[in-house]
């Protein structure tokens, strides 16, 4: 139990987080590591199984083309680790689907290319539904729901940096060489990632990507969750106060930097539990509840919240599903593993 009091001090938020939460697992008694060096095991991802339902994710597939060599299948060994958790992942290729989609979403994925998409032959309706994209993307930021903008090494780094621009105050470029796996410490040291944050509980070694872009002019309102071989940031985030820059009514982002990790590189180490706890750290559970200890999450009302002064419930929170840990379980620390939910596919 100690172990998730050190990051997360509300015993409610283990309805959600595993006890390990906010640690690599390492030293936990009878760990068995991969070849990696991660520990094996879902009781070591930062959520549960199946504590996550009602929630959907929105995937912005907009890389997936016949002129490059990203497949239509690039998200697909993602979705049954998200399954595994509870969130309904629904997958759009096109810009105008996105926007009308944003509305329902819990959170939100932008697998950037290198030219928009939803292109007219007329460059005045393209800016317009450029536009209309980011402001889409900014309102549901000030919503209170997270955005995680994978990029790549330039220039397919286009939908991230319409996002960064508006919101972050920075935009990605570059190409450098990677291939090389990052280890935990100081995330803004050469090779290392910032051990300490939940994204990276259960992660002792985490493969950076093949070749990766970078903030060109700064990291404006982001923060480094990691730092590339080559030592540029290849990971970074933007949270709330007072950890963060953003002001308590807005959602997380995250800035990945290599995307390939998605498909590639997805068997490499870390990936796919990185990939599920960074989508998990965007619904800012644990900055709701922080405050509230002993509260019952249904109890966290928009009212509760002004009082305290953190992010709004995202109202698929009050919606969702029971929590297969219900009242009293909190002794179970164990994750079960849960059928998969069926997955939305549109374009």
């Amino acid at each position: 139990m100690w172990v998730v009091k050190q990051s997360c001090p509300n015993p409610q938020i283990l309805q959600y987080y595993n006890v390990y939460s906010g640690t690599s697992g390492s030293d936990a008694p009878d760990v068995v590591m991969d070849k990696h060096k991660n520990p094996t095991g879902n009781q070591f991802d930062l959520g549960r199984d199946g504590a996550f339902a009602g929630m959907t994710l929105l995937v912005g597939l907009f890389t997936s083309t016949e002129d490059t060599d990203v497949p239509s299948t690039a998200v697909e060994k993602s979705i049954p680790i998200l399954q595994q958790k509870g969130f309904t992942v629904q997958v759009v290729s096109n810009e105008e689907a996105f926007i009308q989609s944003l509305g329902t979403a819990s959170a939100a994925w932008i697998i950037s290319s290198y030219i928009f998409r939803s292109r007219f032959g007329s460059k005045l309706k393209t800016e317009a539904l450029e536009r209309r994209f980011v402001d889409a993307c900014e309102k549901f930021h000030k919503t209170g729901r997270g955005i995680l903008l994978w990029a790549d090494n330039g220039p397919f780094v286009y939908h991230a940096n319409l996002v960064l621009k508006r919101l972050m105050k920075t935009e990605l470029g570059g190409n450098t060489p990677g291939q090389k796996t990052l280890t935990s410490g100081d995330g803004s040291e050469k090779q290392k990632f910032d051990s300490n944050h939940l994204v990276m509980s259960g992660i002792t070694r985490l493969y950076e990507g093949t070749t990766i872009s970078y903030p060109l002019v700064g990291l404006g309102d982001l923060q480094v969750l990691a730092t590339s071989s080559d030592n540029h940031p290849v990971i970074c985030y933007a949270s709330n106060q007072p950890h963060g820059k953003l002001d308590t009514s807005r959602g997380r982002l995250m800035v990945d930097c290599g995307f390939t990790r998605l498909w590639v590189e997805f068997s490499e180490a870390g990936t796919s539990r990185y990939i599920s706890n960074a989508t998990i750290w965007l619904l800012g559970l644990d900055n709701m509840l922080s405050p509230n200890v002993n509260r019952d999450p249904a109890s966290i009302t928009h009212e509760v919240l002004k009082e305290t002064n953190t992010i709004n419930v995202p109202t698929e929170i009050l919606q969702a599903n029971q929590s297969p840990l219900g009242p009293g379980s909190l002794s179970q620390y164990n994750s079960a593993p849960k059928t998969p939910n069926g997955t939305a596919m549109s374009s």
